[in-house]
């Protein structure tokens, strides 16, 4: 006989009841709910980024390229000279003017406005 059945109430009769939770026991547990997907933009939003696409792909053609490929040339006959005369922020200016044409890539990519 048990301690519970003789009357005697020394304890709880469950306490020996404190084995860890398994990975199925928690699968079985609720799972909190999945935050709801945010509302699509209003369509404008696609409009206008289209439209600045269009944008920075003719400063892309008309301008950036043109100059990046002139600079380009410009960069790689004074790179080697840097070193004789000194001019290290020129070289590195004349460096990001040559990528100008990437960022208007990047630009037409995502859509930025130029504003």
């Amino acid at each position: 006989m048990s301690a519970y059945d003789e009357g005697e109430e020394e304890g709880d009769p469950y306490e020996d009841i404190t084995e860890p939770k398994s990975a199925a026991a928690e699968s079985l547990l609720p799972k909190e709910p999945e935050p709801a997907p945010s509302p699509a933009p209003p369509p404008t939003t696609h409009y206008c980024c289209l439209l600045w696409s269009i944008i920075w792909l003719a400063v892309l053609v008309c301008f950036a390229w043109p100059l990046s490929v002139a600079l380009a040339a410009l960069y790689g006959f004074a790179s080697p000279m840097v070193t004789l005369l000194g001019f290290d922020d020129a070289i590195g200016s004349l460096l990001q003017a040559v990528n100008l044409g990437r960022e208007c890539a990047q630009n037409i990519r995502t859509g930025k406005p130029i504003i």
